[in-house]
């Protein structure tokens, strides 16, 4: 049937051809006039009381995403283009049909529904009555009254049936023979077996009088049987529906729990799926491909669980490391959900979200049309909420600033169309994106806390483990840790960096004569001239001692040697006070290894700075004597 909205907001097409449909119904029910449909006054309100009783005897039927339903009002119909001609056919059928719209409907029927609906079988009727007469009638011998009986169902099914789907192709902007072949074509069995029981029961009423009512026993205990078995089968499919909506309950609840590990996340999944299943509907998906994208918005974080809580709610930037471990998460969460037989597209949406347009997404660095369109609706869903959300390294964006940011993105990253069709919705359905959150949220607000209490312990403990107590450095470990990655990231882009040891000359000396609390100032005043030297890309860190390390991203030979002697003189020139009269000097042996010159491991760089490190100490004790 048509869809339920407004007749003004339907296509213009399918106003147009609403509008034609009901005005040729209505020409053919007032040329019934002078067809001689009131010839028998007595028997035509017999049937048309008849007609609206049949109607109103309706049978839900399971076909179809729609709801379809199943009358005896067509075997009426039939009998009455038998036994009056069409002129009353006509108006039996119309009351049949406004009876069948009218009454035992779950929600009431537009006045141009209903009209449509009675004009396509009043034109359906005209046109069976046509196919009848043109192919010899019911009062032929046997060899031709079945074909012209089964013609004429024939054509009342495939004119009414076409009406109706023509309608609502045009309306949802969907193939007409898909519409047809899916919610319409099961029922002509209904027409068939309609136009032979009128039939039979027409040519046994002369021959067995009032006994001819005894026909219909056997067709009423069969409608009978049918309507028990299918009340069972709702209640089947209540009892099934129900189950489903608790499993779908239990992974919502479920999938907020992921979220509440997420500090920066709340009530994200939730209008995610909101934004992203309003979209789909805009675009008239078919049910099933909604239906899958609405679980893949709220499921497109569960791979989450595979990322370390610490990485979900740091504060700061992720490191490239981190971030490259984050990016994992819609793999993860795709191979979880791919084990759950969904009836419909989940697991590609969820594993594709984080494509890009241009092909420079992840996880398979695939674009275009390539990338599921379940998960391109789910992308630009996911973007706007996070633009629209507090960050902890930015204050959420404005309307305006959001919906701007997703245009400069669309052909980029984002589907182009789609973000049209997205900011051509989103002032209908921007409001009511923060309703709906109907489970409680303390529950979901603890397990954040705990969360955000939990990586407080980390972060401290990180900080702890990588910082010198004395110098507030990053301490050995750090270092250590930081040339790993500095190799790694060399080696993928091709780039040089330098590895720079410095030791202290005479340490040991100052420890031994003036004692160890002016050991610790003079370390302590070292590290703050190395910090103030450097860039702020580069990492300084005390490595054990009397011992600092320098790395210099990007540094090749020249640079190195510049940078060497340059913090050399900055040591040499600090007057630091250790509680004497006059300031302490002190000096520093400086050596330099380049990545890949001197070596393409950690141990092989340490021991070429090492060696050269020495080698300026012992010149700076040969220029001392």
């Amino acid at each position: 049937m048509i869809p339920a909205e407004t007749l003004q907001r339907q296509r213009a097409s399918a106003r147009a051809f609403v509008v034609a449909v009901i005005a040729a119904g209505a020409a053919l029910l007032l040329a019934s006039f002078w067809r001689g449909s009131l010839g028998q006054p007595l028997l035509l309100g017999s049937l048309l009381g008849l007609s609206v009783a049949a109607n109103l005897i309706k049978f839900k039927l399971p076909v179809g995403r729609s709801v379809s339903t199943l009358s005896l009002g067509y075997a009426v119909n039939f009998g009455t283009l038998l036994v009056l001609g069409p002129g009353a056919a006509t108006w039996v059928t119309t009351a049949g049909g406004w009876a069948q719209c009218t009454f035992k409907v779950t929600v009431r029927n537009p006045w141009y529904r209903t009209l449509f609906s009675v004009s396509s079988l009043v034109l359906s009727m005209e046109l069976g009555a046509r196919v009848l007469a043109w192919t010899g009638g019911a009062n032929g011998d046997a060899s031709h009254v079945v074909p012209s009986i089964a013609a004429s169902a024939f054509a009342y099914f495939l004119c009414n049936s076409l009406l109706v789907a023509t309608v609502v192709a045009l309306s949802t902007r969907q193939s007409l023979l898909r519409v047809w072949d899916q919610e319409y074509l099961w029922g002509a069995p209904n027409y068939f077996v309609g136009a032979f029981v009128a039939t039979i029961a027409v040519r046994a009423v002369p021959a067995l009088g009032y006994g001819a009512l005894a026909l219909l026993l056997p067709l009423f205990l069969t409608f009978r049987l049918y309507k028990v078995y299918l009340g069972r089968m709702d209640d089947e499919r209540r009892h099934v529906r129900e189950l489903s909506d608790m499993h779908l309950a239990t992974v919502e609840a479920l999938a907020l729990a992921i979220e509440a590990k997420d500090a920066t996340a709340k009530s994200h999944v939730r209008r995610v799926q909101y934004y992203a299943t309003e979209l789909g509907r805009s675009l008239r998906l078919r049910d099933e491909l909604i239906e899958g994208v609405r679980i893949a918005a709220l499921l497109h974080d569960v791979g989450k669980l595979g990322v370390p809580d610490h990485l979900l709610a740091k504060s700061g930037p992720l490191t490239p490391e981190e971030f490259a471990r984050v990016c994992r998460y819609p793999e993860i969460g795709a191979d979880i959900v791919a084990a759950v037989p969904f009836p419909y597209p989940v697991a590609p949406f969820i594993r594709h979200h984080h494509e890009r347009w241009d092909g420079t997404g992840y996880p398979d660095m695939i674009g275009g049309d390539l990338i599921p369109l379940g998960a391109r609706i789910i992308a630009i869903a996911e973007r706007f909420d996070a633009l629209r959300s507090e960050r902890p390294y930015r204050p959420p964006l404005s309307m305006d600033e959001a919906v701007a940011h997703i245009r400069h993105e669309a052909g980029t990253s984002l589907d182009p169309n789609l973000v049209r069709k997205f900011v051509e919705i989103l002032p209908s359905i921007e409001a009511r994106a923060a309703d709906g959150d109907r489970l409680d949220r303390r529950v979901f607000d603890n397990i954040s806390e705990a969360q955000g209490e939990l990586y407080e312990l980390f972060e401290r403990a990180t900080a702890d483990s990588h910082t010198d107590a004395l110098t507030d450095m990053p301490n050995r470990r750090f270092v250590d840790a930081h040339v790993a990655r500095e190799l790694s990231r060399a080696q993928r882009a091709g780039t040089a960096f330098a590895l720079l040891v410095i030791d202290m000359n005479d340490f040991k000396a100052i420890n031994d004569r003036i004692g160890h609390a002016a050991g610790d100032a003079v370390l302590k005043a070292v590290a703050r001239c190395l910090r103030g030297s450097l860039r702020p890309h580069d990492i300084c860190g005390r490595h054990g001692g009397d011992e600092f390390v320098v790395v210099l991203t990007g540094a090749g030979a020249d640079a190195a040697d510049r940078k060497s002697a340059e913090l050399a003189r900055a040591i040499e020139e600090l007057a630091i006070d250790v509680g004497r009269r006059e300031p302490l000097s002190v000096s520093a042996s400086v050596g330099a290894a380049l990545y890949p010159a001197d070596g393409a491991t950690l141990d092989a760089l340490f021991a070429a700075a090492d060696v050269r490190m020495y080698k300026d100490k012992l010149r700076l004790r040969a220029l001392a004597v």
